[in-house]
């Protein structure tokens, strides 16, 4: 919390905004917002591109980003050598933020992206945030996610994908599931023995698909759910066609910067919870299926006839 209080400070270092930019920031976030709440896979200009939207991404949405991640990262197990992550180091920063028990270890980190800005902003934010004396190592690479997965030659000990999945574009009249079986190939290849691969999409009922719909892929080239998921069958979700709900965690946004909620606020975007959808899968013969584990996946709703409320839950019985 006191590090992402004090990220303003950090940004104003290595992007530092004019005064009119500033002035426009707020405008700035609800236009991004209303780019990135469209269909993401099929725009045409990556919205790196302008300046005043990247501006809005760095100290609006990464920041949010960061809260989320910040609740969810402590919980996993994930890695204690190198590391291969694609989006401009957003991962990276939620990761020293949140794990301060990985500090000390000497990781070495890929990062891609096919612009080359962002990368530079996120390298040199995490080492004003982290210090010289970081034994993190960065390695940032100019290009998509499957370049990457190439170039880690079957020696990335963790792949991180955090809002990848929304933002690949499918082959003429090719089916998504048919883009995510590519993907998870391509992600087993270049996992190292025992490595994990951690997806994160917005929870959002398309952002779960997509997480839901990669999970399967992944089942099919030898990986299993380590996390959230009770059961190594098929999600009983993605089954309905999102019928019945789709995959998500919420929580409240108690503990965010006070100048993250004014931003937002002055922006016309003001938060009560966040959420996300996420899988981590790692090798199937690694992996034990739980055992008449249930997750409980709803707040309590009343039920006709019934004096106690009910809520949903995933299980090996499916819903």
């Amino acid at each position: 919390r006191q590090r992402l209080e004090s990220l303003p400070t950090a940004l104003d270092t290595v992007a530092p905004l004019r005064t009119a930019h500033r002035r426009d920031l707020p405008m700035a976030i609800h236009d991004l917002s209303l780019v990135l709440t469209s269909e993401r896979g099929s725009l045409s200009d990556p919205y790196w591109a302008a300046p005043r939207l990247l501006s809005a991404y760095l100290r609006y949405f990464m920041p949010w980003n960061l809260v989320r991640l910040g609740r969810l990262l402590p919980s996993l197990d994930l890695v204690d050598r190198d590391a291969l992550l694609e989006r401009p180091l957003t991962l990276p920063l939620a990761l020293w933020l949140a794990r301060p028990d990985l500090r000390s270890l000497p990781l070495t980190f890929l990062c891609a992206d096919i612009a080359p800005h962002p990368l530079e902003v996120g390298r040199e934010l995490l080492q004003v945030i982290a210090g010289e004396e970081s034994p993190w190592a960065l390695r940032t690479l100019r290009a998509p996610m499957e370049s990457a997965l190439k170039e880690a030659r079957g020696d990335a000990a963790l792949i991180l994908a955090g809002n990848v999945l929304n933002e690949l574009k499918p082959r003429r009249d090719e089916p998504l599931e048919f883009r995510m079986e590519d993907l998870a190939e391509k992600i087993g290849s270049a996992l190292s023995h025992g490595g994990r691969v951690l997806v994160i999409e917005p929870g959002t009922r398309l952002g779960a698909r997509y997480v839901t719909l990669f999970r399967r892929a992944a089942m099919e080239v030898g990986l299993a759910p380590l996390a959230p998921c009770p059961h190594h069958d098929e999600c009983p979700l993605l089954e309905q066609g999102g019928a019945g709900g789709w995959c998500h965690f919420t929580f409240p946004i108690q503990g965010a910067p006070t100048w993250l909620e004014e931003l937002s606020r002055r922006a016309k975007l003001e938060k009560g919870t966040a959420s996300l959808s996420f899988v981590l899968l790692g090798e199937a013969d690694k992996v034990t299926a739980p055992h008449n584990t249930i997750r409980i996946i709803s707040d309590a709703f009343p039920l006709p006839g019934r004096r106690e409320p009910a809520r949903y839950a995933c299980s090996e019985r499916g819903l």
